[in-house]
């Protein structure tokens, strides 16, 4: 995965930090576990997601289905 840049939080206007937490879904009738991708602003412990970690999350699963 390439660079991160920072975000800053749209509640508290401070920078937040990038978390990842295993999740399973179910995709094309399989289920697939993968590393998923979010930051974190620790003052509201509200999760958000860029453009680029949504692009990001669905490569895993789309790779991971396809590999079965």
């Amino acid at each position: 995965m390439k660079k991160i840049k920072e975000e800053l939080s749209p509640i508290t206007g401070k920078p937040m930090t990038v978390q990842q937490e295993r999740k399973t879904i179910e995709f094309r009738k399989n289920e697939i576990t993968y590393w998923h991708h979010y930051y974190l602003c620790k003052d509201s412990n509200e999760q958000f997601e860029t453009p680029e970690l949504i692009d990001f999350n669905l490569k895993q699963i789309y790779k991971s289905g396809l590999s079965r």
